[in-house]
């Protein structure tokens, strides 16, 4: 393998690197945002519940 090759490699490598952070922050802004509104609503209150974490999700997709 020759330096080009190796370069277009590590080129290929780093572009996925840099996506699969890009979706983790996103995710990490997701979780926040969720136990921050999540916060206070009990397990009992499904209906809620799930309509606060349809309301998050439409905001970060």
């Amino acid at each position: 393998m020759n330096f080009e090759e190796s370069n277009k490699k590590i080129k290929k490598f780093r572009s996925a690197s840099e996506l699969k952070l890009q979706q983790i922050k996103q995710h990490s802004k997701l979780i926040d945002g969720a136990f921050k509104e999540l916060n206070g609503i009990t397990e009992n209150d499904p209906d809620i519940v799930s309509g606060r974490i349809n309301n998050i999700n439409s905001r970060f997709y």
